[in-house]
């Protein structure tokens, strides 16, 4: 049986390649290679990318909201899961009219961050509040995370994440900064490309 090819809009297409040049800035990778990426993704996955008509202009619920449908897909094949979740950010936000640029997929990416993956981390951003007003030092309370949390990749997420959702007063940033610290050098943890991770660190290093 000939695969059918189906094609975004014409207007989607020019969009994402605006999309793709401006991400290329940030990511170092070309906007070539980025954008037959995302080619690859809709040809990979077009039973779910072309699945119902497209909308005619965006529609911010409709980039923000996830249905069955996209749930099942994105945890279908768990080795997947990655480009999965790429593909669905993208299809998001594709309209007849164009495709809203790389600051929609993070939107979109927020709003499933809100809906999926905060829940999971509050509770090791709760317990850190909670072993801060002890006055202990930073090994101390990264000690008492790894015994009730054990991973430190959610640990160090969900420090961040603290961040995104409440200002912390000044003996509490600069307790989450050393843990930080303390992860990404006494720990061996990897180095991460989150920014504000690496410059918080940073900034915790020039007052020392």
């Amino acid at each position: 049986m000939v695969k059918r090819r189906r094609k975004l809009p014409q207007a989607a297409v020019i969009s994402l390649i605006a999309t793709c040049e401006l991400m290329s800035k940030s990511t170092g990778e070309s906007a070539t290679e980025t954008f037959n990426y995302y080619l690859g993704l809709i040809d990979k996955f077009d039973y779910y990318f072309f699945d119902s008509s497209w909308p005619e202009k965006f529609d911010h619920v409709v980039a923000s909201t996830f249905t069955e449908e996209d749930l099942d897909f994105l945890f279908e094949v768990k080795e997947e899961y990655t480009e999965r979740y790429d593909a669905l950010c993208l299809k998001k936000n594709v309209f007849l009219d164009g495709f809203p640029a790389y600051f929609a997929l993070l939107w979109t990416s927020k709003a499933y961050h809100k809906e999926f993956i905060r829940p999971l981390l509050m509770p090791i951003s709760d317990a850190f509040l909670k072993l801060s007003e002890n006055n202990e030092s930073a090994p101390e309370v990264l000690g008492k995370l790894k015994d009730e949390f054990q991973s430190l990749s959610l640990i160090h997420f969900g420090l961040l994440d603290r961040l995104e959702v409440e200002y912390l007063d000044k003996p509490e940033n600069l307790l989450l900064d050393k843990i930080l610290d303390l992860i990404h050098t006494q720990e061996g943890y990897p180095e991460c490309d989150n920014q504000r991770c690496r410059y918080r660190r940073q900034c915790l290093h020039k007052v020392q």
